[in-house]
């Protein structure tokens, strides 16, 4: 079994945002204010409509006034902030900053889906994404990894040997994996969705929306604009990091089942934040005692001194042999694939 970590930066090279540029994407979403006190001049016009649908459902006299107050708290201190994870769950005191900030971050996400390479636009009579314009992105190395030597038949065994766990909100690894069965197997999408299920697929943060015919939750199709009532009931199924790393909570449990059970790990635009990791591991482990543990990740942009440090915590969390560990901050997420290709090919 080979367990693939994402990231924020998994989705980058599908034009997704990084963290800092989902910060900076929020922080406009959220900067609601008004001409005269009448038209809206800047911020989300679905996260407005959002709260009225909110203040409407909870009979609240004094309107969306509050609302728009926890989203300049959001938009003033989101510069100080890690990640827009970080401050949710800094003010929990306040649960207004928490709704705001989880429709910005759908808002957002939904957003950069539309925007990203996966993106279709059946108007122009496309029905499936530009693979060439894929061809040099993890997902297409991924896909390539998954496929090498393999036939149809042999599918559902070798997709069954791999599972992801996604940090992130989007649905693009899920999106790309369908549309990718389905033109190179020459399939309909109930066959490739049929297969896609035998992927094991978790993303201990919530998502924006369940893909229709996939995943539970709101439906919500890649890259929508949802009506104000679908926003707030998607923004509902985010989680902040005190409600991802539950450790009582059945999705952490096989998390870290898998974990225990894998012989390889793959991270991928990974920040290795410690929270995150102790998602991942719980100490004591109870690992499955394996000969060999092998952990391959990216670590662009992170100091030789930090890939030190984080190579070491890793393999205490792994309990595997530091020397297992090959954390590269010289490469891509695609630059990965290629430099360790057959350390990790599944045929």
């Amino acid at each position: 079994m080979t367990v693939f970590v994402l990231g924020a930066g998994a989705s980058k090279e599908l034009g997704l945002p990084t963290g800092d540029e989902l910060k900076s994407a929020i922080a406009r979403d959220v900067d609601i204010r008004f001409k005269l006190g009448h038209t809206q001049e800047s911020g989300s016009y679905e996260i407005c409509e959002a709260f009225r649908a909110l203040a409407r459902k909870q009979q609240q006299q004094q309107g969306i006034n509050n609302y728009i107050r926890a989203c300049w708290k959001i938009r003033d201190a989101l510069p100080q902030a890690i990640s827009i994870d970080n401050f949710i769950d800094a003010r929990s005191d306040d649960p207004l900053i928490a709704v705001a900030g989880k429709l910005g971050i759908a808002t957002s996400i939904l957003a950069a889906e539309a925007a990203s390479k996966l993106a279709v636009n059946p108007q122009n009579g496309n029905s499936a994404p530009n693979f060439s314009a894929l061809s040099s992105t993890w997902h297409n190395s991924f896909f390539q990894l998954l496929t090498e030597n393999c036939k149809r038949e042999d599918l559902p065994d070798r997709l069954a040997r791999v599972a992801l766990v996604v940090f992130n909100y989007d649905r693009c690894v899920e999106v790309f994996l369908l549309q990718a069965l389905k033109n190179y197997y020459t399939i309909d999408e109930s066959e490739a969705l049929q297969l896609l299920r035998r992927v094991e697929i978790h993303h201990p943060y919530g998502v924006v929306g369940g893909l229709p015919g996939l995943s539970s939750g709101t439906s919500t199709p890649f890259g929508t604009t949802p009506h104000p009532t679908e926003l707030l009931a998607i923004s509902n199924e985010i989680k902040t990091f005190t409600e991802g790393t539950d450790e009582s909570a059945s999705h952490v449990r096989r998390i870290r089942e898998l974990m225990s059970q894998c012989h390889r790990t793959v991270f991928l635009g990974f920040a290795y934040h410690r929270l995150n990791m102790q998602l991942l591991y719980k100490k004591p482990s109870g690992l499955l005692p394996l000969n060999v543990r092998n952990i391959y990740g990216t670590a662009l942009s992170l100091s030789a001194s930090d890939v030190g440090i984080i190579s070491h915590e890793i393999s205490r969390y792994a309990e595997t042999d530091v020397g297992n560990v090959q954390l590269r901050n010289d490469l891509t997420c695609h630059g990965l694939f290629r430099e360790y290709w057959r350390s990790m090919a599944l045929n």
